[in-house]
């Protein structure tokens, strides 16, 4: 390593790695040159660009996840129920570690109603719920509270319906 300045150095072997198609193809036009060559760009042929890396494409937005989180909490805020977005994940911050919410835990994090806790982990396509997901919805269901698994939005409003039925008729 060179260092270069505060903090900053240069790694060499990036620097060779560059450079070595450009070292090859000029090691073979001189030995083309001291074979007697007329034209050793006719025997020697420059190195061909590297083809660049393709791009995976995104699903479009509305197949993904988040997309489906965002028309659920709308949902949920049109039948007047107190939800919101729960994320979760580690980040650094200032050179340090910073985790925040709960592993496995619900995308969709509410109340209901009658004062039971609701959870929904909502799902696109092929995805499955982890180890932790399936954990953490035990959790919820041993301790009375609501936990909803969906992949659709309709899937959404099939089970509320069914949950606020109940509240409704425990009510009167």
């Amino acid at each position: 390593m060179w260092k270069r300045g505060k903090n900053r150095a240069i790694d060499r072997s990036k620097i060779a790695r560059q450079a070595k198609p450009l070292g090859d193809f000029i090691v073979k036009l001189r030995n083309a040159k001291l074979a007697g060559a007329e034209d050793p760009f006719d025997v020697v042929r420059p190195p061909a660009p590297k083809p660049k890396k393709v791009r995976k494409r995104r699903t479009p937005k509305e197949n993904r996840e988040t997309a489906l989180v965002r028309n659920c909490l709308i949902h949920l805020k049109r039948q007047d129920i107190f939800a919101w977005r729960n994320n979760t994940g580690t980040l650094w911050v200032s050179g340090r570690v910073v985790s925040f919410g709960k592993k496995g835990s619900a995308d969709i994090i509410g109340l209901l109603p009658d004062g039971r806790f609701l959870g929904i982990e909502c799902k696109v396509g092929a995805n499955k719920q982890n180890d932790k997901q399936r954990e953490f919805q035990q959790q919820i269901e041993s301790n009375n509270g609501v936990y909803l698994l969906v992949y659709t939005l309709d899937e959404l409003k099939m089970g509320l319906s069914d949950i606020l039925k109940g509240v409704n008729n425990a009510r009167n």
